[in-house]
């Protein structure tokens, strides 16, 4: 009996299909799950982005940042958190590069607003990162972050928190790919097509490939033995 002149096609699809599976595989656990280890050994909070209640619009965790603002600024009252809030959630601007600028001036700047404390309506200085005391802020990573905008949806490996704030994306390859490092970046850029506002407020893209060439940038996003804004931003 003659053999099915597809079976060679079939065997190998289910071939390639093994292949991307096992990537997928080494992707997680050689540098996606060590990434996750390194950063709670530095003392970040960990969220498993599969889980995480928000709307899927929203990229910022928002109940982090508010409890987080209030925090830092105990005299806020309601009116003047929620403006706050909307000061660090909204930024207009004419294009994602003056976007970033605008945001990292406020958070690094601070801002200001109005508000009576006992003496009359004055301005009051507003910090949404406690560069003082860089141990009072809340650092978190996010895996697997799902981002939804009208026409396409996002994920990225790791996002990066400091108090519900989101200042760093990494994209994880599996290092058997031919060119991890090229896919990465590849996959950063197309998600920054297809979501700019996400990336107004994030201010550095990482792609890894393997742990070891992590260590660098989260010396610069730790939350422990660190002090100055240039450390944390």
């Amino acid at each position: 009996m003659l053999p099915k002149r597809n079976s060679g096609r079939k065997s190998q699809s289910v071939c390639i299909m093994t292949d991307e599976s096992q990537l997928q595989l080494d992707e997680y656990n050689l540098v996606e799950k060590p990434a996750l280890d390194l950063f709670e050994k530095l003392g970040y909070n960990y969220l498993d982005g599969k889980k995480l209640k928000k709307e899927p619009q929203q990229f910022f965790l928002l109940d982090i940042l508010k409890r987080k603002i209030q925090e830092i600024n105990p005299w806020l009252d309601e009116v003047g958190l929620n403006k706050a809030v909307r000061e660090i959630t909204v930024v207009q601007a004419a294009s994602l590069v003056e976007a970033n600028e605008l945001l990292y001036y406020k958070l690094v700047n601070y801002t200001s607003f109005k508000q009576d404390l006992g003496f009359g309506k004055k301005s009051q200085t507003v910090k949404f990162i406690d560069f003082d005391e860089p141990e009072k802020n809340d650092f978190t990573v996010v895996n697997q972050f799902y981002i939804k905008n009208n026409d396409f949806t996002i994920i990225p490996d790791l996002v990066v928190f400091v108090n519900g704030i989101p200042l760093a994306v990494l994209e994880c390859k599996s290092p058997n790919l031919q060119n991890p490092i090229e896919e990465a970046i590849s996959q950063l850029f197309g998600y920054r097509e297809k979501n700019e506002p996400f990336f107004t407020r994030t201010r550095s893209l990482l792609r890894l490939r393997g742990t070891g060439q992590l260590m660098l940038p989260l010396l610069r996003l730790q939350n422990t033995s660190l002090s100055g804004k240039s450390r944390i931003l």
